[in-house]
C-alpha cells in the first residue's frame, strides 16, 4: 500500500446522501477531496458540510453515486453491458454477466464466440472527439445479435453529468469513452423504425442536451458525440417517430444535427446549374464578422484562423469554376513575406500564405476545401462520414499555436 492511499484511507469518514435522503454512502474524506474540487470546498472551512462530514447530493439516483465512489477508489467503475434482445423480441439475460470486482477491461470485452471486429467509425469518432484510450484498454468489437443500448447508453451519460457537476475530469472522460464505445458498436439498422434503440437514442440526447451547457467557443464533447452520431444515422433514424417529434420541438439538438449534416452536404462536389462539375478555382481571405459561405471546420471547433488569440477575426472562403483549366490542382502553405507576396499567393497575416496551385496537365481538380484542427492530425484522422479527402496543406497555424490547422481538399477527376 503506497503512502499516499495509506493517507487517504485513513483519513475521516464522510457521509455521502443521495435519492433525496434515502440512500446513504460512506467514503474516505482525503478520497473525495484529492479529486474533486467541489468536494473539496465543501469539505474544508466554515461549511456545514465540513462540520457534520456529510453532504447531500439531492435527486442523484443512488446507481449514479456508487460508480462515481468506486472509480474514485478504483480508477473505474462497473457498467451494465447492452441488453440482449430476443428474436421474439423481449430481453434476455446476459449469459456472461461481468462480475462488478473484475477489472474495467475485462468487463468490456464480449466472449470472443460472438463477436466480429468494429467497424472502422469506431477510431474515426475517437479522433473526432480527441478522446484518448484508456492504457491498456481492449478493442471494442461489435456484438453479433440484436441489443438494446439505451440503458446501459443513460446510465453513462449520468455518470458524465455528475462528473462534470463535480469537476472530477477523468471520470467524465472516462464515461465519454464508454459512451463512444457504445455508439460505436450500434449498427445503423438497430436505430431504424421499429428499433427500441430509436427510442433510446433519443431519450439520450434528451437528457445530454438537457444537462450539458452550449459552449461559445467550442462544441460541448457529449453533445458533440450525440448530434454526431445522430447525423450519420439520420437516414436510418429519419422515418422514427422519436426522432421526428424531437426535431420538430427545436433547440440547441436541432442546430447541432442540421449543422452535422451541413458539414458532410457541404463536401460533396458540387455541380452548376448546366450538371457541369464546379470546382475551386482560388480561397479568398476576409476579416470581421463570421461570413455566411466561409471554410466550415471539420472536427466541429470555430474556422476562425486566429480563434481563442483574440485578435481580430480571419475567415477562409472559396471561388468557384466550372471550367477545368481554371481549377486548383493543390494548395500549398508557406511562410513567405508578408510585405510582398508572390503574385497568386494569398496572405492570411502573420507571413502566413497560401498559394493555389493550377497545374493544367493535372486532371484531378479540387472541388472541395475545409479546414481541420487538432493536436495531431493526418487525413486518415478525418470522420469518415464526410467522405474520402485526397490532400491536405502543412500546419497553417505553425509558430503560433499549439493546435494544429490545416486546409483540406478532395479532388474529382476533370473532363
Amino acid at each position: 500500500m503506497s503512502s499516499e492511499f495509506a493517507r487517504f484511507v485513513s483519513s475521516d469518514i464522510v457521509e455521502l446522501l443521495a435519492n433525496g435522503g434515502e440512500s446513504r454512502f460512506f467514503i474516505h474524506k482525503d478520497i473525495l477531496t484529492s479529486q474533486s474540487p467541489p468536494f473539496r470546498d465543501a469539505l474544508t472551512g466554515e461549511w456545514k458540510e465540513a462540520s457534520e462530514r456529510k453532504i447531500d447530493l439531492g435527486d442523484w439516483d443512488s446507481a449514479t453515486v456508487g460508480q462515481m465512489i468506486q472509480f474514485l477508489y478504483r480508477g473505474s467503475y462497473h457498467h451494465s453491458s447492452p441488453t440482449p434482445i430476443s428474436p421474439e423480441g423481449s430481453p434476455t439475460l446476459l449469459k456472461n454477466e461481468p462480475d462488478p470486482h473484475q477489472s474495467l477491461a475485462a468487463s468490456d470485452e464480449p466472449p470472443s464466440d460472438t463477436a466480429r471486429p468494429l467497424t472502422p467509425v469506431k477510431d474515426c469518432l475517437r479522433r473526432f472527439l480527441s478522446v484518448p484510450a484508456d492504457d491498456g484498454e481492449s478493442a471494442v468489437t461489435h456484438l453479433e445479435g440484436q441489443y438494446d443500448y439505451g440503458d446501459a447508453l443513460l446510465s453513462h451519460a449520468k455518470v458524465y453529468h455528475l462528473a462534470h457537476y463535480k469537476a472530477i475530469d477523468a471520470l467524465r472522460m472516462q464515461a465519454l469513452r464508454h459512451l463512444l464505445d457504445l455508439l460505436s458498436r450500434i449498427d445503423p439498422m438497430e436505430v431504424s423504425s421499429g428499433s427500441d434503440n430509436a427510442a433510446g437514442i433519443v431519450s439520450l440526447a434528451r437528457y445530454v442536451y438537457d444537462n450539458t451547457d452550449h459552449l461559445e467557443n467550442h462544441e460541448e464533447p457529449l453533445r458533440r458525440l450525440i448530434s454526431h452520431f445522430i447525423a450519420s444515422n439520420f437516414s436510418a433514424l429519419r422515418s422514427t417517430s422519436h426522432l421526428a417529434q424531437m426535431m420538430g420541438e427545436g433547440g440547441d439538438i436541432v442546430v447541432d444535427v442540421m449543422d452535422n449534416l451541413h458539414r458532410g452536404a457541404s463536401l460533396n462536389p458540387i455541380c452548376s446549374d448546366s450538371g457541369r462539375t464546379r470546382y475551386i478555382s482560388n480561397i479568398g481571405v476576409m476579416c470581421g464578422n463570421e461570413p455566411r459561405d466561409h471554410l466550415l471546420e471539420l472536427n466541429g471547433t470555430s474556422a476562425e484562423l486566429d480563434w481563442k488569440f483574440g485578435n481580430q477575426p480571419i475567415w477562409l472562403y472559396a471561388a468557384y469554376t466550372s471550367v477545368a483549366n481554371d481549377a486548383c490542382t493543390e494548395l500549398e502553405f508557406k511562410i513567405g513575406d508578408s510585405n510582398k507576396p508572390a503574385p497568386g499567393t494569398l496572405d492570411i497575416g502573420y507571413a502566413r500564405q497560401i498559394v493555389c496551385k493550377k497545374d493544367p496537365a493535372v486532371k484531378e481538380k479540387i472541388t472541395a476545401v475545409s479546414l481541420l484542427r487538432g493536436l495531431s492530425t493526418t487525413l486518415s484522422d478525418i470522420p469518415a462520414t464526410y467522405g474520402t479527402f485526397n490532400g491536405m496543406t502543412a500546419d497553417i497555424a505553425e509558430a503560433y499555436s499549439d493546435n494544429y490547422l490545416y486546409i483540406v481538399w478532395k479532388t474529382a477527376l476533370s473532363t
